[in-house]
């Protein structure tokens, strides 16, 4: 009789956070290791989201290795081994961003945002709790953490698998190896059955789009410098002297309705060429930007080109010659390294008036 007790008597006393449970992993193809040692042999590997490991109570830390702390875990074939706990995430499941959104630091009152940009359509990331319409997601790698709506989430394996090899595939400096990678993913078998399909598709349209206008305008270069036109919208507009220099010159604008509550709005994505903008004589605010034909004070996303997010600009000054999305000298350099891409996507929501 007292070996039927046993077990749940060994259970009882094991501490808390040491059950065994489901994870998956934050990271891609990382090594499972016969023994909690960085060094020690390769006995497997586990994919970002799409591995579930069974995560066991054996865990060890390592002085000598960072006090890193491994865990022995179960692959879904049985072969055991160790990972760094860090990497995995207890309970997770993968999903894919449905569109732009943003990520909130709380799900209570979904107006404070994470710093450092919010979610890009078609981007990896995995769930790890819900509150209500809320969802508290991880990015790859844990390089950012919040709340975002759970409506704006895709679930599914293979819908993971696509965001995987399309980050990659953007990940391509050369832009034409970058449109065939994307064109190898949208020629899988099924492929179009899969809700990303239209996220990849779009990628792709861009791609194409960008290497059409490297080879129409690969060596132009121009520079123009005017005065300032004596508004008031920047402190001494009076005495301002704008210059403007455009790199790779390209334009290409789509728009679509979106409702708000009662409000319609027009959200607009441009791709557009960066403009490296100067203001002399002004103090320029950290996230100013310039545009041709935007209202001061507008609000702008513009995306990072690795998918890394997007940060919020405020239209400061409009450009006088050229379409693009101005950005000073400075931040070009903390953006880009000091070398501004082909094009930069930038999106932003104005009113609209829609007739029945």
């Amino acid at each position: 009789m007292k070996n039927l007790f046993l077990p749940l008597l060994i259970a009882l006393l094991l501490p808390l956070g040491s059950i065994a449970q489901e994870a998956v992993c934050a990271w891609d193809r990382i090594p499972v290791l016969i023994a909690p040692d960085k060094t020690a042999a390769q006995v497997g590997f586990v994919r970002f989201g799409t591995d579930p490991v069974k995560t066991t109570y054996e865990t060890i830390t390592v002085q000598e290795d960072y006090k890193r702390t491994y865990v022995k875990i179960i692959l879904a074939d049985g072969t055991q081994g160790w990972i760094n706990q860090y990497l995995l995430v207890s309970g997770g499941e993968a999903a894919v961003v449905k569109y732009d959104s943003d990520l909130f630091q709380n799900p209570v009152d979904g107006v404070t945002k994470v710093r450092g940009g919010g979610l890009s359509a078609g981007e990896p990331v995995i769930k790890t709790e819900f509150n209500g319409p809320y969802v508290h997601i991880v990015t790859k790698n844990k390089e950012k953490s919040g709340w975002v709506l759970a409506e704006s989430l895709i679930f599914g394996k293979e819908e993971v698998i696509n965001a995987l090899l399309l980050q990659k595939a953007n990940a391509e400096k050369d832009p034409k190896k970058r449109v065939k990678r994307i064109q190898e993913i949208r020629s899988q078998g099924g492929f179009s059955s899969l809700q990303i399909a239209s996220i990849v598709d779009n990628n792709y349209q861009y791609a194409t789009a960008s290497v059409e206008r490297g080879l129409q305008d690969e060596d132009a270069t121009h520079r123009v410098a005017v005065r300032g036109d004596g508004g008031d919208a920047t402190p001494s507009a009076g005495t301002s002297k704008l210059t403007e220099r455009v790199v790779n010159p390209g334009l290409n604008t789509n728009q679509q309705y979106v409702q708000v509550g009662n409000q319609t709005y027009m959200k607009n994505t441009s791709f557009l060429p960066i403009v490296e903008t100067t203001l002399e004589n002004v103090k320029m605010p950290e996230f100013g930007c310039f545009h041709k034909t935007l209202p001061i004070g507008t609000k702008v996303n513009m995306y990072f080109p690795d998918n890394s997010g997007f940060v919020e600009l405020e239209v400061i000054e409009n450009l006088r010659e050229y379409e693009g999305l101005g950005l000073s000298p400075a931040l070009i350099k903390r953006f880009f390294n000091g070398a501004a891409p082909e094009n930069v996507a930038i999106q932003y929501f104005t009113k609209a008036e829609v007739t029945q």
